[in-house]
């Protein structure tokens, strides 16, 4: 139907290009190219912000994810997207670097951590509020407020089948342990105000001598997953039925492996992967139903890289090395910490147990501590007047 809207508005000046090829060739353009013809007519501007188009181009860009790296200053908040391949044409693959100011009265006193990349958007976290932006754009909104008690805590979820995103919000006040202060449920680009959620059946079982905190958090298939109470439970959350469940642990987890915060909450082959940084064991939930977890060993990158000269027939390790995260083709990123100099981010394919390098452009704005987050891709959602 939006088609068919948009042919009518044709003129003759128009190109002879068909229509639906010129929108699938503009649907396979980098966000800031797409952005950039906007301009052109008002055809290409309809064509570009129509939800068909929205979602044909985010499906495209889950093809070309970067490793997103967010530097934290003062008022602003720096991020550097690192294309996971090599550029076949330069020494040094270069980073798209780009800023954003944060929106608050008293930015130096916001240190909202950046929690995770969903689908091209990215969402703040602060005790008091959510911030959710999208770079591509260039825009971002704060969420109203939810009326619970801090701190707080919030995912971003993506429902596949209906092209939605729902934030839930909940509350790690050891003080709420009450009905009323069940999580919150927001879609955007529909609601305007939070709503309770219904089946959050979660909280019911927590009593004040519990260890309320949630950390972690991923979306696979339309289901948040994430961890409560420094890694004793596993929880999640469906984004389409919005039903919560609580899932069993695998068997034999140490208290060791579960109190160092190396825990990463990851894909295998489309199958949820709890892994254990520190021991270097994999858990994958291969039955969701039954809750049935099968345990490995999942690879590391190649420490052999480390007797390669920088300038002989590859990178070496010459500073300290840090864990990037896993890609969605499964592949373990570690990188080098100090990027004042041309570095490199070493790729390990866990199955075929073989490793490789993108060497990258120096980054003066990105320091060991950033945040890194290696699956991120581009969005054409507008923020722009969603409570207005």
């Amino acid at each position: 139907m939006e088609i068919e809207k948009l042919e009518c508005t044709r003129t003759k000046s128009s190109s002879s290009v068909p229509l639906d090829v010129t929108i699938e060739i503009l649907s396979r353009l980098p966000g800031k190219s797409v952005v950039r013809f906007r301009c052109v007519s008002k055809l290409w501007s309809s064509i570009t912000t129509t939800p068909h188009f929205i979602k044909a181009f985010g499906d495209h860009s889950l093809s070309r994810p970067s490793l997103l790296l967010v530097e934290r200053k003062e008022d602003k908040r720096v991020f550097c997207s690192l294309p996971h391949r090599q550029d076949p044409q330069r020494r040094y693959t270069p980073a798209e670097k780009y800023e954003m100011m944060l929106p608050m009265k008293n930015p130096e006193l916001f240190h909202g951590k950046v929690c995770r990349s969903i689908r091209g958007l990215i969402y703040f976290e602060e005790e008091d509020e959510v911030v959710i932006w999208n770079p591509t754009l260039r825009q971002h909104v704060v969420l109203p407020d939810p009326d619970l008690p801090r701190p707080l805590k919030s995912f971003v979820g993506y429902d596949p089948i209906g092209d939605k995103y729902k934030v839930v919000c909940m509350t790690v006040s050891r003080m709420s342990a009450y009905r009323e202060d069940k999580a919150r449920i927001l879609t955007l680009g529909k609601d305007k105000s939070w709503r309770i959620a219904e089946h959050d059946v979660s909280r019911d079982c927590l009593s004040l001598d519990d260890d309320w905190s949630v950390c972690g958090g991923i979306c696979l298939n339309g289901i948040l997953y994430y961890f409560r109470g420094d890694y004793d439970t596993l929880e999640c959350f469906n984004v389409r039925s919005e039903e919560f469940k609580e899932i069993r642990k695998p068997k034999h987890v140490t208290r060791y492996e579960t109190s160092l915060g190396t825990n990463v909450l990851t894909s295998y082959h489309g199958k949820l992967a709890w892994l254990s940084v520190t021991t270097g064991r994999r858990w994958v939930l291969t039955d969701p139903e039954k809750q049935e977890w099968s345990q490995g060993w999942f690879f590391l990158p190649d420490s052999s890289l480390a007797t390669e000269a920088r300038m002989g027939s590859g990178p070496c390790y010459s500073n300290r090395i840090q864990f990037g995260g896993v890609t969605d083709s499964e592949e373990i990123i570690s990188m080098e910490g100090l990027r004042t100099r041309p570095f490199y981010a070493f790729y390990g394919d866990w199955k075929k147990k073989t490793t490789r390098w993108v060497a990258y452009e120096a980054l003066t704005d990105c320091s060991f501590h950033c945040d890194r987050f290696p699956k991120h891709v581009e969005s054409l959602m507008s923020l722009a007047n969603l409570f207005v």
